[in-house]
């Protein structure tokens, strides 16, 4: 079998079965065959039969699995491709109930990150650049996916504290942050262990790939508590959203397959957008390239590896570029509940989140049961960190305390399945008076409607309250 690429867009994802699906992203205009129609979708490979977790996958270099990966997404796009094996391998994205962050909190070991590490970031602040990096960390339980919710935790206008660094115990209301900030980062997923004191030209070989980081900030409890120490400003949970994907490091080599001295990472764009509630278009808040780094991804590679062994699953997000809220002029720009951001890097993929509330705001709290369609044994699955705001489900879904959009009409392209049709739900469920669906899929379109207004009628009815929809 030839082989056309050898790159994987590898994803974490979960059906509307309930499914966890290791997954290889694909355009719809992949598929050759007349089978699969050609529209602007996202679909997904089942990589299930190939690896078990994310973990596994990036971590089995020895068997050519990315190799086997790509021989079955280059038969199943294909113009011989047929129908039985696509419907078989392929997840559509009619099938979706959502991108989950590609590596789970509990796979990651360490989660390492480098602070002051673009040029032009250290010159917005006025200071020189550093001589060696700038090591912090964050957890695992601050990992969320795409379209997950950001926990604020603000105080009330009532409040007497500012942050939650202030008392030592409790305080009366759950404050955690009044400046709360925004940082795009390109993300080092490590694929095979990294030995102590490996030389910067041999780390390209440990690298699975990269992804992308929004490294959520409280400034407050980074720099006006905890004695000066970053850690309770940068590790809480959801204050690391991931993806929507890591792409496999053959995508950023040169035409011979090799890394060059910069991994591939030496000069991709990397962007952050901010859409204020309120607001209709994104704001670029940040916009830089790699190339402005000061310590490469093989040089921190190096650098950490004198201190500790870095084992595959591990991941480094390798600092920010300028255009930060906190130094922004002539007033900060902290981030507020309703609030959305997009961080982008090229080669990934966009990863975009709202700022809510509180965790209870999200949707899908509970632990949920999930069942394996292929062996039909029920296997608990427990989310890491805040739940996620995108899920699709019923089973869960609880009315909003807070009616955000009360007395609004809102407009839900493909809105009649997937991540749409939830986006819909979830919007009707905030108080919009009229949601309006629109979708190429015109055969679902009524179904889809009547099916979300019974829905959303029912969860109303049972706070007592009635709303039209």
């Amino acid at each position: 079998t030839t082989i056309a690429t050898a790159m994987v867009k590898l994803a974490r994802i979960q059906t509307k079965s309930g499914r966890v699906v290791i997954a290889a992203q694909i355009a719809a205009t992949s598929f050759q065959s007349s089978n699969v129609a050609s529209d602007h979708q996202l679909h997904f490979v089942d990589l299930s039969s190939i690896a078990s977790s994310a973990k596994d996958f990036i971590a089995d270099s020895k068997s050519n699995i990315i190799a086997r990966a790509n021989i079955l997404i280059n038969n199943l796009t294909s113009p011989d491709a047929q129908l039985s094996e696509i419907t078989k391998h392929v997840i559509f994205s009619r099938d979706l109930q959502r991108v989950l962050s590609p590596l789970d909190g509990a796979e990651v070991s360490k989660f390492i990150c480098i602070g002051m590490n673009y040029v032009d970031h250290c010159a917005e602040q006025n200071l020189e650049v550093p001589t060696v990096p700038l090591v912090f960390s964050k957890f695992g339980s601050s990992i969320i996916g795409p379209d997950d919710g950001i926990p604020l935790y603000g105080p009330s206008s009532t409040a007497t504290v500012n942050h939650g660094g202030t008392n030592a115990s409790l305080d009366e209301e759950q404050i955690v942050t009044s400046k709360l900030d925004y940082e795009v980062e390109l993300g080092i997923v490590i694929g095979a262990t990294v030995p102590r004191f490996t030389k910067a030209s041999d780390t390209h070989k440990h690298i699975a790939g990269y992804t992308v980081i929004h490294d959520v900030s409280a400034r407050d409890l980074q720099l006006e508590a905890n004695g000066g120490q970053w850690l309770l400003g940068k590790c809480c949970d959801g204050y690391a959203p991931m993806g929507p994907v890591i792409t496999t490091l053959d995508e950023f080599c040169n035409s011979d397959g090799d890394a060059d001295e910069y991994a591939g990472a030496g000069n991709l764009h990397i962007e952050c957008r901010l859409q204020q509630k309120g607001t209709g278009d994104f704001q670029v808040v940040q916009s830089s390239s790699t190339s402005n780094l000061v310590f490469s991804t093989p040089e921190i590679i190096s650098y950490l590896s004198k201190f500790m062994t870095l084992q595959p699953g591990d991941v480094i997000a390798t600092g920010t570029p300028p255009g930060v809220g906190c130094f922004r002029k002539p007033e900060p720009l902290w981030l507020n509940s309703g609030d959305v951001v997009e961080v982008e890097i090229e080669g990934i993929g966009v990863l975009r989140n709202t700022v809510v509330d509180r965790i209870e705001d999200n949707v899908c709290s509970k632990e949920e049961e999930v069942k394996d369609e292929d062996t039909a044994k029920q296997t608990p699955t427990t989310t890491k960190g805040p739940p996620p705001s995108n899920c699709t489900g019923t089973s869960n879904e609880q009315v909003p305390k807070q009616q955000r959009l009360q007395n609004t009409v809102c407009v839900v392209t493909g809105g009649a399945r997937g991540i749409g049709n939830g986006i819909a739900r979830r919007l009707a469920l905030e108080g919009a008076v009229t949601v309006v669906l629109i979708d190429m899929d015109q055969g679902n379109l009524d179904k889809a409607a009547s099916q979300l207004e019974e829905e959303v009628a029912e969860l109303v009815g049972s706070r007592g309250t009635t709303r039209p929809t």
